[in-house]
């Protein structure tokens, strides 16, 4: 048997409206359970500090953030923690939708070539013209 290699994955979270049109933030889909269930503690015990501390340091990559003068802001878990509220709480959301959301039904099965009859009409009841 050949050994399976997870591969590097990541997700890019951009599409952002408004203020926060143009913002880009690659983040790994490769997030350890062990990570995503810290994560998933902090924030619903209510430490949501520490929860933005450990996703800028364990999901964000990178991102394209610049402060008023055009200088990158690493991404960081204290960057994060530096941002708007409305700002944070929009990539950490984002990210969660992308990791976590099924993907979408798939079609119809097929049916193997076998094709299902309507059944019989019932022309007795029809009406004949005059």
């Amino acid at each position: 048997m050949m050994g399976y290699r997870l591969p590097d994955r990541t997700i890019v979270l951009e599409g952002f409206e408004g203020d926060f049109e143009g913002l880009e933030v690659t983040c790994t889909r490769n997030t350890p359970m062990t990570v995503y269930m810290a994560l998933d503690g902090l924030w619903t015990g209510g430490d949501r500090p520490e929860a933005y501390l450990l996703f800028g340091d364990e999901i964000i990559e990178c991102w394209n953030y610049e402060d008023a003068e055009g200088t990158p802001i690493e991404a960081t878990g204290v960057a994060l923690q530096a941002l708007p509220p409305d700002m944070s709480a929009l990539i950490v959301s984002a990210w969660i939708r992308e990791v976590t959301d099924v993907p979408a039904p798939l079609e119809l099965p097929s049916t193997n070539g076998v094709v299902e009859m309507a059944p019989p009409m019932d022309l007795g009841s029809m009406s004949t013209p005059n």
